[in-house]
């Protein structure tokens, strides 16, 4: 992470869990689909818990954030890397829709939205193509 320029954008609708993720404490559960290298390259064993490696943590900036508002995504859905997992199990379709439209609309050439292995944008009309990279499915704007 040194030297790289590198900013996230954490978010999450809800303040609670917003204030649980700044504390970058997980458990072994969390890591069932995380290779060991990454894990053992970002982060610390605490006993039983892993804490989020200080470097990494530190390029975090943290936003509570309703992806249904215009307001609050603008400035995140400028971004040429989005990662939405578990998000739209919550939404219907139709909500699905308009907020990937609005991401589609603001990401820059090429764009990358990624979603959860349990959800889909394929019964939906997006602009977004889905491609394969590295082994993961993602949606592709081009």
């Amino acid at each position: 992470l040194e030297g790289k320029s590198i900013e996230i954008i954490a978010s999450d609708g809800s303040p609670k869990a917003i204030e649980k993720a700044k504390h970058g404490i997980y458990r072994e559960r969390s890591f069932r689909n995380l290779s060991p290298g990454l894990r053992i390259k970002y982060f610390a064993q605490d006993g039983k818990e892993w804490k989020v490696d200080r470097r990494l943590h530190d390029k975090i900036r943290w936003k509570t954030a309703n992806l249904m508002d215009e307001t609050q995504i603008r400035e995140m859905s400028t971004s040429p890397f989005i990662f939405c997992r578990n998000v739209f199990i919550y939404f219907s379709d139709q909500t699905i829709q308009k907020t990937v439209e609005r991401l589609y609309d603001r990401m820059p050439k090429p764009g990358f939205l990624f979603i959860a292995a349990s959800e889909s944008l394929l019964k939906l009309r997006t602009r977004f193509e889905l491609e394969e990279i590295g082994g993961a499915f993602v949606y592709v704007k081009k």
